[in-house]
């Protein structure tokens, strides 16, 4: 027995640094944590007494919020934010409804479940809108997107230039025409491209514009600017993202926010007033335009691709060299490389101007232009058009100075379209047997 104690004695002697060498302290057992209890009869500082006084307080507001959305009691601490007067929406009753889920789920973890609506309340909410007209007034048009490559353009079926230019009507009157006389241009977003057939069964590709309210901002003069110009918007910005000159900017001229601005320069007596809004009336089928836009951006691109160099050999002692441009300079005459040296580097995302492009078709209701040929940029860009610069005779024919005004009780064709030639354009390939209707 007493050999047995000393052995037993040996062992436990022998077991905590066994332990603590053969175990790291991450695989030793964690003590089991006791909840801190508050010592009771000890002083506590002001700092910590606030502190507690003040998760008491969270503590009891939350459980009052939780009551007042039980009672369906739907008080925000802050206002729901509106936009500008000129966006002011009310607030639907789906609107509301989902605010007030959101709220609710942020403190009770639980979606609430929209009630059915009656048959009478069904019917009185299909009454109110057969009352709703479309777009009403222009200030008040509901905020859309422009198109884009992967979203689809909306068509407004409903033309505001004839409410908004009421007001003008005694302030504008056609003019003859002068040699030195120049009209504004119109901005535009590029909605694709299409083809028509032609009268001779000739294939008219042609690029789709939209005139998406384009208005006049401001007018430049000669007296104080020091030149006749009009500025022209389109399109609509985000309320969120219109600065204060900004504002300041558009409540001059008492229209809404536009979302591109560009300048065009006139002559005197083609001045228009701020606020006045142009249609495709603007321009007269068969005339021709010159036609700007930021072209589509291909990226860094070789000198092959870029400036159309030509390709080396593919054999013959050629090894890694077939797509370079080669020699860009001499060693120690000149020294230097030249500027404007045709090389590698970022390919389009430029501004393209192309002339000599004819206006083949309008459609007023939808404000659509439809110019023949193809222009720059990608769907969704801001184009502008202007009359051609080095066809002033030609087009003299068609223009209206200084801009298309409609006269009372005439009645005028919503879509026109370009006269086609008098000949067949391919009639010089038609046999004599041939027979043609």
């Amino acid at each position: 027995m007493i050999k047995l104690l000393q052995k037993y004695t040996k062992f436990t002697n022998t077991l905590p640094t066994y332990i603590s060498f053969n175990f790291s302290k991450w695989s030793k057992p964690k003590k089991s944590s006791k909840p801190k209890q508050r010592k009771v009869g000890y002083a506590i500082s002001d700092e910590k007494a606030a502190k507690l006084s003040q998760s008491e307080n969270e503590i009891e507001q939350k459980k009052a919020k939780e009551k007042a959305l039980q009672t369906d009691q739907f008080k925000p601490e802050k206002h729901i934010k509106t936009q500008i007067a000129d966006y002011d929406q009310q607030l639907t009753d789906d609107r509301l409804f989902s605010l007030l889920s959101d709220y609710n789920f942020r403190f009770q973890g639980k979606r609430l479940v929209q009630p059915k609506k009656t048959p009478e309340q069904i019917q009185e909410f299909q009454k109110i809108e057969e009352k709703k007209i479309i777009y009403p007034n222009p200030n008040s048009i509901p905020q859309k997107q422009p198109p884009g490559l992967f979203r689809k353009a909306d068509v407004v079926y409903f033309n505001p230039e004839n409410l908004v230019n009421q007001k003008f009507k005694s302030q504008l009157k056609p003019i003859s025409p002068t040699k030195t006389s120049k009209r504004t241009g119109v901005l535009g977003y590029k909605l694709g491209m299409t083809s028509i057939w032609d009268k001779w069964g000739t294939l008219v590709p042609l690029t789709v514009i939209q005139l998406d309210r384009c208005q006049v901002v401001q007018v430049k003069t000669e007296e104080k600017e020091g030149y006749n110009a009009l500025q022209l918007g389109i399109g609509e910005l985000n309320p969120k993202r219109i600065k204060k000159p900004q504002i300041g900017h558009f409540m001059k001229s008492n229209i809404p926010s536009k979302k591109d601005l560009t300048e065009f320069k006139v002559s005197k007596d083609c001045l228009l007033p701020p606020g006045f809004m142009l249609s495709a009336r603007h321009f007269t089928p068969g005339q021709l335009v010159d036609v700007s836009g930021i072209s589509v951006g291909k990226g860094f691109q070789g000198c092959v691709k870029r400036w159309n160099f030509k390709m080396q050999d593919a054999t013959h002692g050629n090894s890694l060299s077939h797509r370079v441009p080669g020699s860009t300079g001499q060693r120690q005459d000149p020294g230097r490389v030249f500027k404007q040296k045709k090389m590698p580097g970022r390919m389009g995302f430029k501004k393209v101007n192309i002339h000599n492009l004819q206006v083949y078709k309008i459609d007023v209701e939808n404000s659509l232009v439809y110019i023949r040929g193809n222009v720059p940029g990608k769907p969704g860009t801001c184009i502008s058009i202007k009359d051609a610069l080095l066809q002033k005779d030609f087009n003299n024919e068609f223009l209206n100075f200084p801009t298309f005004i409609e006269m009372e009780d005439v009645k005028l064709a919503n879509v026109i379209v370009a006269n086609p030639p008098e000949k067949d354009p391919s009639e010089e390939y038609i046999h004599d047997n041939d027979v043609i209707d």
